[in-house]
């Protein structure tokens, strides 16, 4: 789709680009994936593609966790309400290869005990950029312990990938805190990174 295919959508639904709400999506829904892509994303996850795209990703994050943080394309944010990775473009995948990391890691935090909570794409007016975003947001399956404080895991998972003019430009992947006694202590983030690059 092109960029003027966009700016049509947006003078029909808004009108004049002066009149629209900044910030604000012009297009927004649920994210649904085609047959041919869940096709095509079940021949990466068999191919030898993935295995080497989650390697080159868990060695960029351990130099950046062993104190690297200078990597080029990926950056680790720490901070007593939330934890994750920012992705950039760079590493030489296909284009739809971050929409299949994007659900690889989504698939991943089902297997670990999350359930998901939403799924949308966006679409945003950035003047001469249109920009996309896929999202995952993924919560712990409640626990049933009477009394007990509720495991949180890693905490809700915020996936995202960002792509502009329809080329990926950032997948981040970030896991926000809960805080007080209700809730037990977050795992940690390195244990979910290690895993989504098994």
């Amino acid at each position: 789709m092109s960029n003027e295919f966009f700016r049509q959508i947006m003078q029909k639904l808004f009108g004049d680009k002066e009149e629209s709400v900044k910030g604000q999506p012009f297009l927004s829904e649920p994210l649904v994936r085609s047959e041919s892509f869940q096709s095509d994303y079940a021949l990466w996850k068999e191919n030898g593609r993935r295995d080497t795209q989650l390697t080159l990703l868990k060695n960029a994050y351990h130099e950046v966790c062993d104190g690297d943080n200078s990597h080029p394309y990926l950056v680790r944010y720490i901070s007593s309400q939330a934890n994750g990775i920012a992705i950039y473009a760079g590493f030489g995948f296909r284009d739809e290869e971050y929409s299949y990391l994007l659900d690889y890691i989504k698939d991943k935090g089902l297997k670990m005990g999350y359930s998901v909570y939403s799924s949308d794409r966006k679409y945003f007016d950035k003047g001469e950029t249109v920009e996309e975003k896929e999202r995952h947001y993924l919560k712990p399956v409640p626990s049933l312990n009477d009394g007990e404080p509720m495991n949180q895991l890693y905490g809700n998972l915020m996936l995202e990938l960002i792509v502009r003019n329809q080329k990926p430009f950032l997948l981040k992947v970030m896991a926000s805190l809960y805080a007080g006694r209700q809730y037990r202590e977050p795992l940690p983030f390195s244990t979910f990174a290690d895993a989504i690059f098994e």
